[in-house]
Parts: structure tokens; sequence; C-alpha cells
């Protein structure tokens, strides 16, 4: 009886392995294109700019963002060797894949040229594909939003750091210095190193304080200008309010005392 329970677990365990490896393997067919049909994507999105930017108006509705797709489906599944393409939305992942890809190459480009990625160079370079891919997309999304200034970085040193410069150091000055003076002159070091990085951080934390203050004080500045102004111009409403209601009052003072006249029969003279 145990063994019975076994084999059939066995056997479904078994079956769940093959049918998922047939899904991997259907969606990994399904979602390759070969280089002519990324060649022939990219050159669609370039010649259709309503299509690439994803936003609908009056003039381009989901119908025919729908429609585009479908003909691209068409175009791609016509390439022979390429991956085919089932449905409309599995064209439009591919495309959205390959922003991803030539995005996340950029950026690793990008900290490396300007020394804040480490390491070597990256291996996999732009190729003319990707610059043209590279083209059409918004520089925001590639380098960021120049406006908007990165974020202060705090370097922490760990001990294991200081355990290898100690190795490190040792070694070199075998035969030359004592291990000792080596471990004091490295401790003078890791101290110094950990001192600035405190005093750096500290600083960062002040200056990141000053700056909320100075926006803080700038804002109820503003606020305070503001409320002033409106109460000028209150006060200024008041006025002719006033000065319109006194006006009023002395037309209505004129009429009534032109009513309050008394009236003598006009007399006419006989000849």
């Amino acid at each position: 009886m145990l063994f019975f329970k076994f084999y059939v677990r066995m056997r479904m365990y078994n079956g769940n392995f093959v049918a998922k490896n047939e899904m991997e393997v259907k969606k990994e067919r399904l979602s390759s294109v070969n280089r002519a049909q990324k060649s022939i994507i990219t050159e669609f999105m370039e010649s259709h700019p309503e299509l690439r930017s994803g936003q609908f108006s009056n003039s381009f509705s989901h119908k025919n963002a729908q429609a585009l797709w479908s003909e691209l489906l068409s175009l791609i599944n016509s390439v022979p060797g390429g991956g085919r393409k089932e449905t409309w939305q599995q064209i439009r992942k591919c495309w959205q894949d390959m922003k991803k890809k030539v995005k996340q190459k950029k950026t690793l480009l990008n900290k490396y040229y300007a020394g804040t990625g480490g390491g070597g160079p990256p291996t996999n370079d732009l190729d003319q594909e990707d610059e043209k891919i590279l083209q059409l997309l918004p520089a925001v999304s590639v380098s960021g939003d120049p406006n908007i200034s990165e974020s202060a970085v705090t370097f922490v040193f760990e001990t294991s750091d200081f355990e290898q410069l100690i190795d490190d150091r040792t070694q070199e000055n075998e035969g030359n210095e004592t291990n000792s003076q080596v471990l004091h002159e490295v401790t003078n070091v890791s101290c110094n190193i950990a001192r600035r990085s405190t005093n750096y951080y500290s600083e960062v934390e002040s200056s990141s304080s000053t700056e909320k203050l100075n926006i803080k004080q700038k804002y109820y500045q503003k606020k305070l200008e503001l409320i002033e102004e409106d109460s000028k111009r209150r006060e200024l409403y008041e006025n002719k309010k006033l000065e319109l209601l006194g006006k009023q009052v002395d037309a209505l003072e004129k009429i009534a005392e032109n009513l309050s006249l008394p009236r003598y029969p006009q007399t006419t003279q006989k000849g």
C-alpha cells in the first residue's frame, strides 16, 4: 500500500514537471525573436510615433493601436526562422522587453563611464539596433530628470574590509616591519577613515536638515505674503464698497428731499 501511494505521487510529480517544462518551452518559443524580427519591430515603431508614445487621443484610439499591433504581428510572423507570435499582446510585450534591455545596458554604461558602477566595463555594449531603439526612447526615461539631484551616498566601512587591509599590509611589509607596527599603522588608518566617514555623514545630514529648514521658511514666507496681499485686496474692496454705498445714500437722500418739497400750481396770466 505504501509503495502504491509512493508510485502515484511520483507519477503526479513527473506529470506536473513535464507539463511545466512543456509550458516553459512553449513560452520561450513564443517570446523569442531573431535579429530580422527585432529590426522590423524597431522600424515599425519608428514609423508610428503615436503607437510608440502609448498615449491615446481623439485622432488615435485604443482600436487604432490594436490594429497597428495586429499589422505588426502579421509582419513578424511572415519572417522565416523567427519566433512565431499568436497575439498582438505578445508583440507589445516583446517591444517592452526590447526597451527594458536597452535601458539596462545604457544605465550600466553610464555608471561605468561616470565611475560609479564599480568593476570592469560592461560586457554587453550597445549594438546598432540598440542605438536605434535608444533614439526612440524619451531622454528622461533613460538618463533621468536633470532637474532632480541624486541622493547623497554614505560609505559604511565593514570590519572585514579592515581585516583584509591588515593582511595585505602585513604581507607587503614582511621583513621590513613587525606585525605589531603594521597593525598599529592600519588601525590608525581605519580610525581616520571611520572618523572621516562619520564627519561626512554628519555634514550630509546637517546639510539636508538646513535645506529642509530653508524650504519651510520660504514656504511660510510666501504664505504670509499671499495672506497680506489677500488682506489688502479685501480692504480695498471694502473701501470701494463703502464709497459706493455712501454715494447711493446721498442719491437716495436727494431723491427724498426732492419728493418732500411742496409743489405749487402753476398760475397763468390772463391778458
